[in-house]
């Protein structure tokens, strides 16, 4: 784990790419040709998914989540109907989500000059 933190961390590498896995396995000393034939195949396919269908239910998840910023002091459309709502779907990507805070402040910029 610490050389997946290391490479995450500090080298801004993706813990979840091949090849940062295979590096960090080496640098451990564990075989990256095992590493790799695992990778490669379906082994532990069922128990993943069975692990994933259990903790979606145990823990009564059934959505993606849905953020939504409201930029009115007084609550926006979900208190008062007034002002302008953002929304995010929670399995948008980053740049989704950048682009969300910058509608934001150009209208609260735009608010600002009116």
């Amino acid at each position: 784990m610490d050389a997946l933190g290391k490479c995450h961390f500090q080298s801004k590498t993706s813990a979840s790419d091949r090849s940062t896995l295979l590096k960090c396995a080496s640098e451990v000393g564990l075989n990256s040709n095992a590493l790799e034939t695992f990778l490669n195949g379906d082994e532990l396919v069922d128990e993943v998914w069975h692990s994933y269908g259990h903790t979606i239910r145990g823990m009564r998840i059934h959505s993606i989540p849905l953020f939504l910023f409201s930029l009115d002091k007084n609550g926006g459309p979900f208190r008062d109907g007034k002002g302008e709502t953002f929304a995010h779907n929670g399995s948008g990507s980053a740049e989704n989500f950048l682009d969300v805070f910058e509608r934001a402040w150009a209208a609260t910029k735009q608010t600002e000059t009116r």
